[in-house]
């Protein structure tokens, strides 16, 4: 990329990487954040990233942090702030052993939960203590996005910047491409269409529950209605289990859809909650084997959405499936054991490594018999795949009016994963 520089470095258990550039473009903002998302890519898992100002003509770096799960934070104040802890590492020219150019400092206040206003003051005090009246050359994260971290560069104009090509940050699933992402346009432009419009409807309404699974019932059938040549129903019967319902059904020349619809609540993470989930993705793939079964020919997609409040969806869902979530860096506060949960064998969350292969395990075996006891017991415990077709997070994870988007596909076919297939 023309204009486009980095510096990186190793850190303990991590990686530091700044981006910088944009000085003969148009719009220096929208080139930084192209350079950070072929740095980064689509997974940023455990990764921290300081966006540049939204200022389209101003110029300030990209701040790309990887691993910070893993980094050693230590208390600043163990007795007046104990739950603000602080991480500082030598910047250098050539690594570990190079010559000491300057330093970065993040500062991460543990207090989840606490008032912002008191998260930023706690942190405004140690920002103050360690830079003191260094002014010059110094880079602070402004934005605010996340009210938990702040970073801070000593010497940032005298790294060793070099040309940015086509670099991108390891990732355990990284080959050096996106090999497996999963490219739907009418689903993909239907996620972000569902959060803006949830997000506005959160937005303008007194009630304490405007939004909810009706709600995306009716979007959805106004979304379909304007592309599709056939029907569109809403909770019609399972062919294969007839007393449940499904959400929305719909046909377009000769595919049939099927879609299960989830509302993220602080429920959801209960066991009961947990299971409903499951049974959606499990009744879903055997209506497809099913009705496939009666008629050969016939074409099916199955897919499962979930959505809500970008907090709710952070902590609810999503902080099962991943250490990092978009709340704050180190969700498990060092934790180095990580248990697998059912949500993360069910559903990804990484859209360069969409696909999950389910099937009668330890973690899985209980929701398998409980599936059996509530729909036929003769059931023998088939598998089944899931697919994340997108998702759409919200621009702020902590507003609780924006609301967040994803989707999967159930039993996705070869034909689906042609680049060339056409909803």
């Amino acid at each position: 990329m023309r204009d486009a520089a980095i510096y990186s470095q190793q850190l303990n258990g991590g990686s530091i990487a700044i981006l910088w550039g944009g000085l003969l473009t148009s719009n220096p903002s929208s080139w930084i954040k192209l350079m950070s998302m072929k740095y980064y890519g689509y997974n940023p898992h455990n990764t921290y990233i300081e966006p540049c100002s939204s200022n389209p003509i101003l110029i300030t770096p990209v701040v790309v942090i990887s691993g910070i799960n893993e980094l050693p934070f230590v208390n600043y104040y163990k007795t007046k702030l104990p739950f603000t802890k602080i991480y500082r590492h030598d910047l250098t020219i050539n690594g570990e052993k190079g010559k000491r150019i300057g330093e970065v400092v993040i500062i991460f206040d543990q207090n989840i939960g606490l008032e912002h206003e008191k998260v930023k003051q706690h942190i405004d005090e140690v920002q103050k203590a360690i830079v003191k009246k260094a002014k010059y050359n110094v880079f602070i994260d402004e934005n605010g996005d996340n009210p938990h971290v702040r970073i801070i560069v000593f010497g940032i104009e005298k790294l060793p910047f070099n040309k940015f090509d086509n670099q991108r940050i390891s990732t355990p699933y990284d080959l050096g491409q996106i090999s497996h992402e999963i490219n739907d346009e009418k689903i993909s432009e239907l996620a972000y269409i569902t959060r803006d419009w949830l997000s506005y409807m959160s937005g303008i309404t007194k009630a304490k529950k405007q939004v909810n699974e009706d709600t995306l019932r009716y979007l959805l059938c106004n979304y379909w209605e304007r592309r599709i040549s056939g029907a569109f129903i809403t909770e019609e019967n399972y062919k294969r289990f007839p007393s449940k319902e499904m959400d929305v059904k719909w046909k377009d020349g000769r595919t049939n859809y099927f879609m299960e619809i989830k509302y993220v609540s602080k429920n959801t993470d209960t066991s009961h909650e947990l299971q409903r989930i499951f049974n959606d993705l499990y009744r879903l793939s055997l209506e497809k084997e099913y009705k496939k079964h009666k008629k050969r020919t016939k074409n099916i997609r199955c897919f499962f959405v979930i959505f809500g409040p970008s907090f709710l969806f952070e902590k609810h869902l999503r902080s099962h499936t991943t250490i990092y979530t978009g709340l704050h860096p180190n969700y498990t506060f060092n934790t180095t054991t990580h248990t697998k949960h059912i949500l993360e064998e069910c559903l990804s969350f990484y859209r360069d490594e969409p696909h999950k292969a389910i099937s009668p395990n330890d973690i899985t075996r209980s929701y398998y018999d409980n599936f059996n006891t509530e729909y036929d017991n003769s059931l023998i415990h088939r598998n089944f795949t899931t697919d994340l077709l997108e998702l759409v997070l919200a621009d702020n994870a902590f507003d609780q009016k924006q609301q967040s988007v994803a989707i999967w596909e159930v039993d996705r076919d070869d034909t689906c994963m042609s680049p060339n297939y056409k909803i």
